[in-house]
């Protein structure tokens, strides 16, 4: 690691020179979002989906690492009004899927009573927004746990909703989503598969080899969980930064672009970090298998632990291939390649250490 450190160190200093050039390299890569061309789009589709009217109130959401966000007003004709939120691909990012294909995901959750945004258009074509988008309706409420935290009858009531959702979630069988995944592969298999699918991508993208994360990958791939289950449609980011809450409950669970089919506990795993300050886990789990949810094993557990720092060491080394191969020359591509990259690779060499006894 004090090896990858020094190699960091260098491209810190790189991303310092590059800076004011990396802005006006964004300049022709990135379409501008303006209300013209929303409605322009919504207008060229309006025959299947029904939308159309006047775009106000356009903002772009913060954040947005693997998806860009804006939220807009739709003014019909007949003077009513409907909140939206446009999503779409960025022009080189950490996650090879589109945000296109969530759409149908999108409407089987919904249909099958999960609190998520309903999907309102698929826009595949570039001409519109540069690149591909999906408009989904806008649910009441707030990301993060500021408006329930001090209060410990909502917290444990949002606790206990998730858990009921992550329930129902993984009672629903892979396919009913459309996730596709070999019928005859064991859920070993199927956990093998994704994990190997990262890592091939790493392979691909990354701007230059790392001892830890090959040393992490190797490791994981060894020692695949055993589970006698059945494979699980799993969210792969569970937590409150991916819920919105308003008035005492769960509106909204969403960022569903790391869907796919594995192991329960994965998700388990990486919404008890965020769980567990707020309740006891033993009565969120008793909430979440009363709801469908599957066994949760604490060997398994830990190796999604390893896991999720891996995948998202993964996915910032990948932006950091977009910001300085000049694919995608955003400073939030850089901000996941250098401080972000490095906080998950220390958490990985940390884990493995401990797997490995190492000094």
């Amino acid at each position: 690691i004090r090896c990858e450190q020094a190699w960091m160190d260098h491209e810190l200093r790189q991303l310092s020179q590059r800076h004011q050039q990396a802005a006006q390299e964004r300049l022709p890569i990135e379409q501008c979002i303006t209300p013209n061309l929303i409605e322009d789009a919504l207008q060229a589709h309006a025959t299947t989906t029904g939308l159309t009217g006047q775009v106000s109130a356009l903002q772009a959401v913060d954040g947005g690492f693997s998806k860009d966000t804006y939220l807009f007003e739709l003014e019909r004709e007949d003077g009513s009004r409907e909140q939206l939120v446009l999503r779409r691909d960025l022009p080189f990012g950490p996650n090879e899927v589109s945000v296109i294909h969530e759409a149908e995901p999108l409407q089987r959750l919904h249909e099958a009573g999960l609190p998520v945004p309903l999907p309102r258009l698929v826009v595949a074509e570039e001409h519109y927004f540069g690149m591909p988008a999906i408009v989904v309706e806008r649910l009441a409420g707030r990301s993060g746990t500021a408006e329930f935290h001090g209060d410990e009858d909502s917290r444990r009531a949002i606790c206990l909703q998730l858990a009921a959702m992550l329930g129902r979630l993984h009672s629903l069988p892979p396919s009913t989503l459309g996730l596709t995944m070999d019928a005859r592969a064991t859920p070993s298999a199927v956990v093998a598969s994704h994990i190997r699918d990262w890592r091939d991508r790493w392979y691909r993208h990354r701007v230059h080899a790392s001892p830890t994360l090959t040393l992490a990958y190797a490791w994981l791939l060894e020692n695949i969980p055993p589970n006698d289950g059945p494979a699980r449609s799993v969210h792969g980011d569970v937590g409150f930064h991916n819920t919105l809450v308003y008035d005492g409950r769960i509106t909204a669970l969403l960022d569903w672009e790391f869907l796919h089919a594995g192991d329960a506990v994965e998700d388990l795993s990486y919404c008890r970090q965020f769980v567990e300050p707020l309740m006891p886990w033993d009565e969120f789990l008793t909430a979440y298998r009363s709801s469908g949810g599957a066994p949760y094993r604490d060997a398994s557990a830990r190796f999604y632990e390893l896991w999720r720092h891996v995948r998202n060491a993964t996915a910032c080394a990948i932006s950091w291939r977009g910001f300085i191969g000049r694919n995608y020359p955003a400073m939030k591509m850089a901000y996941q390649g250098i401080p972000l990259y490095r906080a998950f690779l220390g958490q990985v060499a940390t884990e493995l250490s401990e797997r490995l006894a190492l000094p």
